[in-house]
């Protein structure tokens, strides 16, 4: 079977998965009537998750190939996420928060998304690796069997979880960081993306089963395919996240420009400059 004949037959296409999605994509229409804009971010966000549970990429997946897998985790965790807080909570991401106790929580909400990325990819490899019968990313076939069981499903559900408690910090607005922080916030997970999609390149040089083959429905070495999954981790990854810290920094310095900071804000409308603002100070 030729790649082209495996996208195009109709047994790798999941119905079930298209009519469950259309049933969560009209619940969330008729019970929250969001509508325009953030109705279309809701449209993206179900038919990501259909391309990466009821598309051929998940058998794909369960063929070995860890770049089918980097694929899923990287729209599961770090893109789906951003379309459902958008639809959610809209996209204005550099004002302030709305809770003095934000900051107890953010550990919490980076460690999660940060630790489930490795997580998930130590699950994956060794999924991959008893699939194969070959060493993945340093990570053996004989042992740790137990892990192999853990559904695909089940995987990408803990992927989307901690992709949303992730950004909760950057879009929740009571849980919101102030923009610097959120600057910060991205950077290092940033850095954590590209040292996971670096190791998991280079650590395909060193395995000896590197010019081995994975077959059906796609002929690639061990090597390449290890590489590519690196790759996507690391450059989609970080592309996003800085992407947003420019967003977030643009939005943040167009705010403070409005209202000069020596000047205390009384009201932010438009209209009101800063020397009616002083004016105000002066009288009161």
């Amino acid at each position: 079977m030729t790649f082209k004949d495996f996208i195009l037959s109709a047994n790798n296409w999941s119905g079930a998965w298209l009519i469950s999605l259309l049933i969560v994509f009209c619940s969330m229409w008729y019970f929250t009537r969001v509508k325009g804009i953030k109705l279309f971010f809701v449209a993206l966000f179900i038919g990501l998750i259909y391309v990466i549970a009821g598309s051929p990429l998940m058998r794909l997946h369960e063929y070995g190939l860890q770049s089918a897998a980097m694929i899923q985790q990287v729209v599961v965790l770090m893109i789906a996420p951003v379309f459902i807080w958008y639809a959610i909570s809209g996209t204005n991401l550099s004002r302030q928060n709305g809770s003095r106790n934000t900051t107890r929580y953010t550990l919490f909400y980076w460690f999660t998304g940060t630790f489930a990325m490795w997580i998930a990819h130590f699950i994956n490899a060794k999924k991959a690796a008893v699939v194969t019968g070959m060493s993945i990313c340093g990570v053996d076939s004989s042992s740790n069997i137990w892990i192999a069981q853990i559904p695909d499903e089940a995987v990408l559900l803990f992927l989307l979880i901690s992709g949303i408690l992730f950004f909760m910090a950057i879009f929740n607005n009571n849980k919101r960081i102030n923009p610097l922080a959120q600057i910060i916030y991205l950077f290092t997970s940033c850095v954590s993306c590209s040292i996971l999609g670096l190791w998991v390149a280079f650590s395909a040089s060193i395995s000896p089963y590197g010019l081995a083959s994975i077959t059906h429905p796609v002929t690639i070495s061990l090597q390449q395919d290890q590489e590519l999954a690196g790759m996507i981790m690391w450059v989609p990854g970080c592309i996003l996240y800085v992407s947003m810290s420019c967003y977030i920094a643009i939005q943040w310095l167009e705010g403070k420009n409005h209202i000069p900071e020596n000047l205390p804000v009384i009201e932010k409308k438009r209209g009101i400059t800063a020397e009616n603002q002083q004016a105000v100070i002066t009288n009161t």
